[in-house]
């Protein structure tokens, strides 16, 4: 609007004298300019006040995630470092399929981890009798649509996004007979074969064990080690989707006898903030970047954004916040592309459990 202002003023002036208007505003300008301090470094730079926040829109974003399922790309993803098999399971494509072909490769370390996932999240556990009477899909869908208000114009949008987040994946899956015992022996061939999500799984369980409330019941935090800190470094150089997002979401947890840093300012590393790194960087090397977002349109009405990234920007983190965990991704990008961890140290000693953060990304019984 402003320079389309501004166009009429030059031509309604050049109309009566534009040479001597051009003239005189040359000349003020120059004036302006020699007699005008030096502009300051800060007012060079592309910085942006605190109050721009207010202003964005994210409906700027690209293509819509609520639109339909796969992968939607987020500013700065990488190729995906994933197998076929991996994308179908990410992708959450045709489980009944997909367990036929990962059933053919028994020496296949990916093949056997996803056999196991599949068994443990769709198959009947026939030695386990305290499991609650599994919901159906439809039953789970009338559920949620029930606790939607009927008129608001969001709800049929809200309704689509958790079709898109809760698909029928397992089919006839469901009917299978499996025991614990064989999901665990899966489990173990895959960690055999030093498949990266099944070590990051067994990791993150072991660590998650030492959660003792009974030993510790005035520090529910768990316990790292030398060892353990090494096995998570493994995980997050990986590239393996599944297995960064393990290894970077163990860092975030509380630990009774150490803490992480990055670099040697001193300052551990920011437990919040480190979580959400570990979503990004799962989404930056192939992972599932779609559902997360599905999920809170439709639970929680958060419906403007378009991709898991401006997400966390838009709508959990604040701006100081958001440069925080961009820094720690950056620098966790960079240790992935060199090889180089050294960065990321174990700090041992006994830690304040006022406040404790702990979490599993796998189911481990």
């Amino acid at each position: 609007m402003k320079k389309a202002l501004a166009l009429v003023i030059l031509v309604v002036v050049g109309i009566f004298g534009w040479r001597q208007w051009s003239a005189n505003q040359s000349s003020a300008v120059a004036a302006s300019k020699a007699s005008s301090p030096p502009q300051s470094a800060a007012a060079k730079s592309d910085a942006l006040p605190p109050s721009a926040v207010l202003n964005i829109d994210p409906r700027m974003s690209a293509k819509p995630a609520l639109m339909g399922s796969g992968s939607t790309p987020q500013r700065g993803q990488l190729p995906a470092n994933v197998s076929p098999l991996m994308a179908d399971y990410i992708a959450r494509k045709d489980f009944p399929a997909l367990m036929a072909k990962v059933s053919q490769l028994p020496n296949d370390g990916e093949a056997q981890f996803i056999r196991a996932q599949l068994l443990n999240s769709c198959a009947k556990k026939m030695d386990q009798t305290d499991a609650r009477p599994r919901k159906t899909w439809a039953e789970r869908r009338a559920e949620f649509v029930a606790s939607l208000p009927q008129n608001h114009p969001d709800t049929p949008m809200r309704i689509n996004a958790w079709d898109l987040a809760n698909p029928d994946v397992c089919g006839s899956l469901r009917g299978l007979e499996t025991t614990k015992k064989e999901i665990a022996d899966a489990f173990a061939r895959a960690q055999e074969l030093k498949d990266p999500t099944a070590l990051a799984r067994e990791l993150n369980c072991e660590i998650h064990a030492t959660n003792d409330p009974v030993k510790f019941p005035n520090a529910r935090a768990v316990e790292i080690n030398d060892s353990r800190a090494e096995r998570i470094r493994q995980a997050i150089a990986s590239r393996n989707p599944t297995a960064v997002r393990a290894g970077v979401g163990m860092l975030s947890n509380t630990y009774r006898n150490g803490a992480f840093r990055i670099g040697n300012d001193g300052a551990f590393v920011d437990q919040a903030a480190m979580h959400h790194v570990a979503n990004l960087l799962a989404c930056q090397y192939g992972g599932d970047c779609v559902t997360p977002v599905q999920s809170a349109c439709a639970r929680e009405g958060r419906c403007a954004t378009n991709n898991y990234e401006d997400y966390l920007a838009y709508y959990e983190l604040s701006p100081s916040a958001a440069q925080l965990v961009d820094t720690y991704r950056r620098q966790l990008t960079q240790m992935i592309d060199s090889g180089d961890f050294s960065q990321l140290q174990l700090v041992k000693g006994e830690q304040p459990t006022d406040s404790v953060r702990v979490g599993s990304y796998f189911q481990c019984n």
